[in-house]
């Protein structure tokens, strides 16, 4: 297996990490929200802690599309390796 076949691979695995801290990110929200005792516990929640939340599950995806990216970058320098040898 190539490298770059290897950075896609491990591009995919971060992009299904990343889609389930999304999916367990907003349930932890919302199940939060319901158990906020009043209004303002339940939009502090909501003004604070879901940004954070979601902010923080989103950093899998981005190193998904950072190798995805990488891979791209070194199948380019590959192939004009190749056109130039």
């Amino acid at each position: 297996m190539e490298r770059n076949e290897l950075l896609r691979l491990w591009g995919v695995v971060f992009s299904v990490v990343g889609v389930v801290a999304m999916a367990l990110a907003i349930t932890g929200v919302v199940v939060e929200v319901f158990r906020a005792k009043d209004f303002i516990e339940a939009l502090v929640v909501l003004l604070i802690v879901a940004p954070i939340a979601v902010l923080l599950a989103t950093w899998p995806l981005a190193f998904a599309q950072l190798l995805r990216a990488v891979a791209d970058i070194a199948d380019d320098v590959a192939e004009m390796r190749r056109r130039s040898s």
